[in-house]
């Protein structure tokens, strides 16, 4: 299983920088005029507010807590940020040293 990482600067689906840390009345605001998910798919008001209400964005800790029998693996952008989170499970091994480390 994989997720878009909280603490990455690019939100994955409005592919906009930084409006995922912004508070979530704001993000209902931006999102149809300052993004290419915006201005591409032109959702409602009604659509805005539904999407941005169910995306959540998971950090290092909550993918931890969802998956404590996985390994949480990184992906990085460029080796330096981490943009995703993947949780891998090993065939009835205990899972081996989380090989992610908290920015």
């Amino acid at each position: 299983m994989s997720a878009p990482a909280r603490e990455f600067f690019l939100e994955p689906h409005y592919l906009a920088p930084f409006v995922h840390w912004l508070p979530r009345p704001l993000q209902k605001r931006l999102v149809r005029w300052l993004t290419p998910w915006g201005w591409l798919t032109r959702p409602s008001p009604a659509e805005v507010a539904r999407t941005v209400e169910e995306i959540r964005l998971l950090s290092l800790a909550e993918m931890r807590a969802l998956f404590p029998d996985c390994e949480i693996l990184c992906e990085r952008f460029l080796g330096l940020a981490t943009k995703s989170y993947i949780a891998v499970r090993r065939d009835a091994d205990p899972p081996p040293a989380e090989r992610c480390v908290a920015p």
